[in-house]
């Protein structure tokens, strides 16, 4: 009893208490993290945990994935498309979106929307945002 008393009145026990029994770990510190309180940490923890247990989400948004997109990826909180341009399978649009997410860094962030041509016979496309990785099958 007395060890749960010493832990309800200390937030960093508390926090680091909840933080294990969520299966996560601290972040690396950084400026996204230096302008958030203990308090503000803690309760988005738990917003975070809380929305993953029970699937509900705050947000919902429709992406149009045109008839004609013939290529797609999803990886890492990126949705990676390619369109054939002008229905010439040599040359492709290939676009780039950073999904929402509010967890994302601990703040509402806008999200990045990119994209360029290429002229290659492609037959799929793979990407792993977090090392700067795209990869280009080509026939």
């Amino acid at each position: 009893r007395r060890l749960k008393d010493i832990i309800d009145d200390s937030l960093l026990l508390k926090y680091h208490t909840e933080m294990q029994s969520c299966g996560m770990t601290t972040g690396p510190e950084g400026p996204s993290t230096w302008s958030l309180t203990l308090q503000e940490r803690y309760t988005k923890m738990l917003l975070f945990d809380a929305t993953w247990r029970s699937l509900a989400w705050r947000k919902h948004e429709v992406l149009n994935m045109q008839n004609s997109t013939a290529l797609w990826d999803l990886y890492g909180g990126v949705l990676a498309t390619g369109t054939p341009i002008n229905g010439n399978r040599d040359d492709w649009r290939l676009e780039f979106r950073e999904l929402d997410s509010m967890g994302r860094r601990g703040q509402d962030l806008e999200v990045s929307h990119w994209g360029f041509e290429v002229e290659l016979s492609l037959v799929e496309i793979a990407m792993d945002p977090t090392q700067n990785l795209l990869v280009l099958l080509t026939v």
